[in-house]
């Protein structure tokens, strides 16, 4: 007899797996260099290089033991933000009462805010761990190397978000694909605004007017 419970987890973990989270990371990176604002990429290479040189074996051990738990907290966030992208485009389709900024609601008020990522585990408790590591090591550091270590803790967190935004919009998009596979009549038109909405309020999508601000 099949066991269904192990073929959805076996088929959720071949939809994310480590290499999508790669590519995530990269188009993010891209898109940071495209906007012209790759500071904190730029920044943890520098600080991260700088105290590699800098810090005894020890304190390099602690450093890479925070990094994992940033790296843990990526692969976490992949599968919470395209989990909740799927759930907004079926909820926009099929409810009439869904509220805009859905990645607002579902994402950054859960994960990424006080009480609210208390309930996600492993997730809280890497982060906890994380800040703890960050702690003990920036008072060991010179104020130079303590704003090093800072880039390299900003990076991470700003790698999260980004990963958030990337792989909310996936699953948004996966299940606007099943949508118009099953109702490919009625998709287009139904589909077509919340689409919109959620692009501009994760920022891939501009209006005219802030094209042109930019240009």
């Amino acid at each position: 007899m099949m066991h269904f419970k192990g073929e959805l987890s076996a088929l959720v973990k071949r939809m994310l797996p480590e290499e999508l989270l790669e590519r995530i990371l990269s188009a993010y990176r891209e898109e940071l260099e495209r906007e012209g604002c790759p500071d904190s990429e730029r920044d943890y290479a520098a600080g991260r290089q700088a105290l590699e040189a800098a810090l005894d074996e020890g304190q390099r051990a602690q450093l890479a033991s925070m990094e994992e738990m940033g790296r843990r907290n990526l692969r976490y966030a992949l599968r919470f933000g395209f989990h909740r992208g799927v759930y907004s485009a079926f909820g926009q389709r099929f409810s009439e009462a869904v509220p805009n900024h859905l990645f607002h609601i579902l994402v950054e008020n859960e994960l990424l805010t006080q009480p609210c990522m208390q309930k996600y585990e492993p997730y809280y408790t890497h982060r906890l761990k994380l800040n703890a590591m960050y702690a003990v090591l920036r008072e060991q550091l010179s104020q130079e190397n303590g704003e090093r270590l800072l880039s390299v803790y900003t990076a991470w967190d700003e790698r999260l978000y980004g990963v958030l935004r990337y792989a909310f919009y996936l699953g948004f998009r996966h299940a606007v694909e099943i949508v118009g596979e099953v109702e490919p009549l009625k998709t287009a038109g139904n589909v077509a605004e919340g689409l919109l909405k959620t692009e501009y309020e994760l920022g891939f999508l501009r209006t005219l007017m802030e094209q042109e601000e930019r240009a």
